[in-house]
């Protein structure tokens, strides 16, 4: 039955079970075990229980939806429910106190950047959770239907970000993250419980139909302009010849090194303003991040974000099920 019942709002029954606490088998063997196995599920996965015991999806605040072509919000609606939980725990544990980041990007670019060489996931991470934002890498959700890229929610009186997209070359996720950071820091997001801005896929161009579409397209291309800023200075880049992974990692490294621009980074940046036969050069992209994280010795995404979320969360403020949930999710 909660097979059935977690099916219904898409989600996986069988991958949860094993992330379940350690009580789960006993519980199970009990006549009174489902509902607490459902009081688990629904406290944790972000649902609720109906008057006949089954477990439903919870009804959240109208989130503000950027959606590929063809994909029906309601396909997100489960990865939604999960990431609200899970954001509302690391919310609660957090040290640092929330303070808001500029809404000038070139300021922040400053700050942040201070005597460091240039901007990577880690140094841009690390200023989210000393400013009082959690960053959480979650790209392993247990869900049936669509996942999104990236998400800034308000969670227990702070906004959140998570990162969703499977990842560990930290340079994908680093743009992800600057667009999350632009929304919220040009005051897209209301801060009101629950309240989420989710995108699918970030630099999209398709609208979905919930709302204006003008309106939606606007507060998409601010968020990339502040990322762009912040990353870059506003810099654009792009191929003029094609050339071999090493020796372009090479040359975005003393480019990254001059201009304080992540390497990384950079590739990405070129390879997406580059056409090759009507085509973006993403396989040249991912051979040159290999060679860059070797030359560089940058470590992989879920290493830096459960390694910052260690020190700036208090688990002792969270139950003991609660802070084992999130390990076997692999977000500490």
């Amino acid at each position: 039955m909660i097979g059935k019942e977690l099916s219904s709002v898409g989600m996986k029954w069988l991958e949860l079970k094993k992330i379940l606490p350690d009580w789960t088998p006993e519980a199970v063997a009990h006549p009174s075990g489902g509902a607490e196995i459902r009081f688990f599920l629904a406290s944790h996965l972000g649902l609720d229980i109906s008057a006949d015991g089954s477990l439903r999806m919870r009804a959240l605040p109208h989130a503000q939806f950027k959606t590929t072509m063809g994909t029906d919000i309601k396909e997100i609606a489960g990865a939604r429910a999960i990431v609200s939980a899970v954001a509302r725990l690391v919310a609660c544990a957090t040290i640092p106190p929330w303070r808001p980041l500029p809404a000038d990007p070139a300021l922040f670019r400053r700050q942040v950047l201070g005597n460091r060489r240039w901007i990577d996931l880690a140094t841009l991470v690390e200023a989210c959770w000393s400013s009082g934002v959690p960053v959480v890498y979650l790209p392993n959700l247990p869900v049936t239907g669509k996942k999104m890229e990236g998400i800034v929610t308000f969670a227990a009186g702070r906004p959140v970000i998570l990162l969703t997209k499977k990842s560990e070359r930290a340079d994908w996720p680093l743009y992800v993250l600057a667009h999350e950071i632009g929304h919220l820091a040009l005051g897209h997001l209301t801060l009101q419980e629950d309240e989420a801005i989710i995108d699918e896929r970030v630099g999209a161009t398709e609208t979905d139909d919930q709302g204006p579409p003008a309106s939606r397209d606007t507060l998409e291309t601010e968020a990339d302009e502040y990322a762009t800023c912040v990353l870059t200075g506003g810099v654009r880049f792009r191929l003029e010849t094609l050339e071999a992974a090493p020796q372009l990692a090479r040359r975005c490294i003393e480019v990254g090194e001059n201009m304080h621009i992540s390497p990384g980074h950079l590739a990405l940046n070129a390879v997406n303003h580059t056409s090759v036969r009507g085509q973006r050069p993403f396989s040249l992209a991912n051979a040159t991040l290999k060679c860059v994280d070797e030359l560089t010795g940058q470590p992989a995404t879920g290493d830096i974000c459960r390694d910052a979320l260690r020190r700036h969360v208090d688990t002792a403020r969270l139950r003991d099920e609660s802070v084992e949930f999130l390990q076997a999710l692999g977000v500490g």
